[in-house]
Formats: structure tokens, C-alpha cells, sequence
């Protein structure tokens, strides 16, 4: 599959992506480019829902930077 993937909320309230009733002890992932950058979910490991990226992790909130985790030298997170 290539291109764009889009979902029309239309009338509705919203929209599902990913996967529910997963059965214990199974992983899902949802890459974002790659493999390397992922959510990882793994079921009745009492692991936390994991965010893997492969540089650094920018939280914003409207055009704001709030927050960057994963910066190289002595402040591996910056948050203000």
C-alpha cells in the first residue's frame, strides 16, 4: 500500500485505528515510518504502552514546543 490513508469522521463521532480484544501475551505495534518508530503495546506483560523513536521526541501544543525528550549532551529532556 502506498499513498495517503485517510478516515472520513463524516456524521460519526469518530474513528477506531489499531486493535482492540488482543489476546494476552501478544504485542501490537503501530510503526509511524518505521519500525524503529513505533507505539508498542504488549498484552498481561504489565509493560506500559511504549513510544520508540530513533532521535528525539518533540511535544507541542499549538505551535509551542513544550517539552523534548531525547536531546544528545547533558539535557536529555527539556521540558518548560
Amino acid at each position: 500500500m502506498t499513498g495517503d490513508l485517510l478516515f472520513s469522521v463524516n456524521e460519526e463521532n469518530g474513528r477506531i485505528l489499531g486493535c482492540i480484544n488482543l489476546p494476552v501475551g501478544k504485542i501490537f505495534d503501530l510503526a509511524s515510518g518505521n519500525l524503529h518508530n513505533r507505539f508498542q503495546f504488549h498484552n498481561g506483560d504489565e509493560i506500559p504502552l511504549s513510544l520508540h523513536t530513533t532521535d528525539e521526541l518533540m511535544v507541542r501544543v499549538g505551535d509551542n514546543n513544550m517539552c523534548k525528550i531525547g536531546s544528545s549532551g547533558s539535557n536529555r529532556a527539556k521540558c518548560v
